[in-house]
C-alpha cells in the first residue's frame, strides 16, 4: 500500500507533492514519518512480491492436496461398502504380487486402514536403496488391487515438489534464509500497511471500512488493496509467523534453543554445523533381538492389530507395520484423517505379535512445550484447526498475498509521474525514542528481519556517506 492510496484528489501523485486536500479521509502525514513509512512499505513490497507471490501460490495448491487427490484418485481410494470383507494379509499379498512385476525389489513396509468403510486399503512399498516408493491401493471387500502410485510420478511427485519450493525455492540453506526473510518482511508489510491505512476519521466509513464503489478506477483499486489488507491481516500474520516454524533461524535454531532453555541444558550441545541434534546411536541388545524360529501359526493375524489400533484410537487413520523387525514385535500407528480440527496427532505403540499385549516403551519422553506447539502450529499454517471452514478463509487469505503484490505495484505504475519512475524519496528524519523501540522490538521477534534492516540501514548509510564524500571532491586544477 503506497501513499497515494490514501487520497481522494486524483491530482496527487505521490506524497512528496502539495499537502492532501482536508476532506482526505485519513491522517494527513505528520512530517516525514509517514512518507518513511510509505517508502520501506514500498521498497519491501517491490522487493518480495514476487517471492510472497510465489509462496502463496505453492501453498495454495499443497494447502488443496487432500482436495485434489481426492478428485484424481477417487477410483482408488473409494469403494463400495460391502458386508464381506478379505482379510489383510490377503490383501497384502494381492498388493505384494502386483508390485513384484515391475519392481522385485520392493517390500511392504505400511498397511493404512480408514475409518470409514468407503475408503480402500494401502499398503505402502518401498525398495532398495530407495525411490520410487509405491503404494498400493486394494479393495477390502473383494482383494482386488485397484491401482497404484508411485513417488516419481504425477501427484505424488508435484506436491513434494511444490513443498521443496515452499520451503527453500529449490536453493538449499539459502533458499531457506530468502524463504524465511520473506516471511518476516511479509509480517513487517501489514504492520507498515496498517500504519498506512489508520483513518484520520474513524466514523467515516466509504474509503475506511467498505469500498467506494462509484469512485473512479484507480481509487476502486486503491479501496480493494487496502480493504483487502486490512480484513484478512490477521490471517496473513498467522500464516507468515506459523511457517517460520519451518525455517532455519526461527525454526530449526529457535526450536533447539527453546529446548534447551525448557529442560536447561546447553545450547550449543548436540548441535553441529547447523543440523539439528543427533540422536543417540542404538546399542544391539538382546532384547531387540529377532526371536527365533517363531512359527506363524503363533502370531496373531493383522486383523488383530488393526482392531486394537481402532478401538484405541478410535476416528483415526490406524498403520500397521509390516517392514522388517523383531518378529514378535509389530508397531501400530495413528493419525489424524485429513482436514480434522484441532492439532495434529500422530502416535505409535508396540505390541507382542503373539499375544497382543503392549509393550512398554524402555524410556517415556516427555514432550518439551515446544514440541507440543508443534501439534498446533502446522494446523495452524495450514487451516485445518477449525476443519473446512478454516481452511476456506485460509484459503482467501493466500490468494489474497497473490492480489496485494500485484494491485500495489499495478496502483504505483497508474500514478507515477509522466517521464518519471515516481520512487519514494529519501527522507532525513530523526527517529524518536518510540520508533526506535519499536524498530528494535520488532527485530528482536523477528531476528532475521532485524539483521536484514541493520544491513540495509547500514548500506544506506555507507552509500549516502560515499555520495557525499564524492560530490564535496574538489575539481583537478586545468594545467
Amino acid at each position: 500500500m503506497s501513499a497515494t492510496e490514501f487520497s481522494t484528489n486524483p491530482q496527487i501523485v505521490t506524497p512528496d507533492k502539495q499537502p492532501q486536500p482536508r476532506n482526505n479521509i485519513h491522517r494527513t502525514p505528520s512530517g516525514s514519518l509517514f512518507r518513511v513509512i510509505w517508502r520501506w512499505h514500498f521498497y519491501a513490497g517491490v522487493f518480495i512480491g514476487f517471492l510472497v507471490i510465489v509462496m502463496a501460490v505453492t501453498g495454495g495448491i499443497y494447502l488443496l492436496q487432500n482436495e485434489i487427490e481426492e478428485i484424481a484418485y477417487a477410483h482408488l481410494q473409494r469403494v463400495t461398502p460391502s458386508p464381506t470383507r478379505v482379510s489383510y494379509q490377503q490383501q497384502v499379498d494381492a498388493a505384494t504380487q502386483a508390485v513384484k512385476e515391475s519392481f522385485p525389489d520392493h517390500s511392504p513396509q505400511q498397511l493404512y486402514v480408514d475409518s470409514v468403510p468407503h475408503r480402500s486399503t494401502k499398503i505402502f512399498f518401498r525398495g532398495e536403496p530407495g525411490p520410487p516408493f509405491i503404494d498400493v491401493f486394494v479393495n477390502p471387500h473383494d482383494g482386488q488391487v485397484l491401482g497404484m502410485t508411485r513417488s516419481d510420478q504425477g501427484l505424488r511427485w508435484l506436491f513434494p515438489f511444490l513443498l521443496t519450493i515452499h520451503r527453500g525455492m529449490i536453493g538449499g540453506t539459502a533458499g531457506r534464509i530468502i524463504v524465511e526473510l520473506t516471511a518476516c518482511w511479509t509480517i513487517i508489510l501489514v504492520i507498515t500497511g496498517l500504519c498506512l491505512w489508520w483513518p484520520r476519521n474513524w466514523r467515516q466509513v466509504a474509503g475506511v471500512w467498505t469500498l467506494r464503489r462509484q469512485a473512479k478506477t484507480y481509487t476502486l483499486l486503491r479501496d480493494l488493496h487496502v480493504l483487502t489488507g486490512l480484513y484478512l491481516s490477521p490471517f496473513i500474520v498467522l500464516i507468515a509467523a506459523t511457517g517460520l516454524w519451518y525455517t532455519i533461524f526461527m525454526g530449526d535454531y529457535g526450536q533447539h534453543i527453546a529446548n534447551c532453555l525448557e529442560q536447561g541444558k546447553p545450547i550449543f550441545e548436540g548441535r553441529q554445523k547447523g543440523n539439528r541434534p543427533r540422536p543417540e546411536k542404538r546399542v544391539a541388545s538382546s532384547e531387540s533381538e529377532p526371536a527365533a524360529n517363531l512359527d506363524d501359526q503363533s502370531l496373531l493375524p493383522l486383523e488383530e492389530f488393526v482392531t486394537i489400533g481402532q478401538q484405541r484410537f478410535p476416528g483415526k487413520t490406524i498403520s500397521v507395520s509390516l517392514r522388517s523387525q523383531p518378529a514378535n514385535q509389530i508397531d501400530i500407528g495413528a493419525i489424524n484423517p485429513p482436514n480434522t480440527p484441532g492439532p495434529l496427532f500422530f502416535t505409535s505403540l508396540k505390541f507382542n505379535r503373539q499375544d497382543g499385549t503392549e509393550i512398554p516403551a524402555k524410556k517415556a519422553v516427555q514432550k518439551t512445550l515446544v514440541q507440543q506447539w508443534g501439534n498446533w502450529n502446522y494446523p495452524l499454517h495450514i487451516g485445518t484447526i477449525l476443519g473446512m471452514p478454516s481452511k476456506i478463509a485460509w484459503l482467501i487469505a493466500v490468494l489474497s498475498l497473490v492480489f496485494l503484490p500485484v494491485t500495489g505495484l499495478w496502483m504505483w505504475w497508474q500514478r507515477r509521474p509522466a517521464g518519471s519512475w515516481g520512487l519514494p524519496r529519501r527522507q532525513n528524519l530523526r527517529l524518536s525514542w518510540w520508533l526506535i523501540g519499536t524498530i528494535g522490538l520488532l527485530g528482536i521477534l523477528l531476528p532475521m528481519a532485524g539483521l536484514s534492516i541493520m544491513a540495509i540501514a547500514t548500506g544506506d548509510w555507507l552509500l549516502q556517506f560515499l555520495l557525499r564524500r564524492f560530490r564535496k571532491r574538489p575539481s583537478p586544477i586545468p594545467e
